[in-house]
């Protein structure tokens, strides 16, 4: 089983001072958990609206160099983001706003991108349960749904 999916991390986010909604003391060294999958995905999207929000991290090239960068491990950020933008149907250079966070068409690109990014961390395609799940409990949280 991938580490994310044992962990209910599908983005396989390292640990840090940020505390998630459903994040529960981690079994691993390096990488949060979550009480379940549907969080893991809620903390994917929080952290990407972050990157584009607050961050100045915009295109998938911004933000894959920042989320896997160059060096820590085997990270590509330049396939990573090819891959993502491939599947998700979105140019790696687009510039992505907090507007493609809102339900609607503009939204499914990030629930989008987080489908392929979590397929790209994992070698497995997501639980679309808990993807809806956690996406929605997001856009609730941000008082978007």
């Amino acid at each position: 089983m991938p580490i994310g999916n044992s962990l209910n991390n599908p983005g396989n986010i390292r640990k840090s001072a940020t505390v998630y909604k459903g994040e529960v003391t981690s079994s691993n060294p390096a990488f949060k958990q979550f009480s379940d999958m549907k969080y893991g995905f809620r903390a994917m999207a929080s952290l990407l609206y972050h990157y584009i929000n607050s961050s100045g991290y915009n295109t998938l090239n911004s933000i894959l160099s920042h989320y896997a960068p160059a060096g820590d491990g085997g990270n590509n950020p330049a396939a990573y983001a090819k891959f993502v933008g491939q599947n998700a149907n979105i140019d790696p250079n687009q510039i992505l706003s907090t507007a493609d966070f809102y339900p609607g068409p503009l939204g499914a690109n990030i629930q989008n991108i987080i489908r392929w990014m979590a397929r790209d961390e994992e070698g497995v395609m997501p639980d679309e349960q808990a993807l809806s799940d956690g996406y929605n409990l997001f856009l609730k949280d941000q008082g978007l749904a």
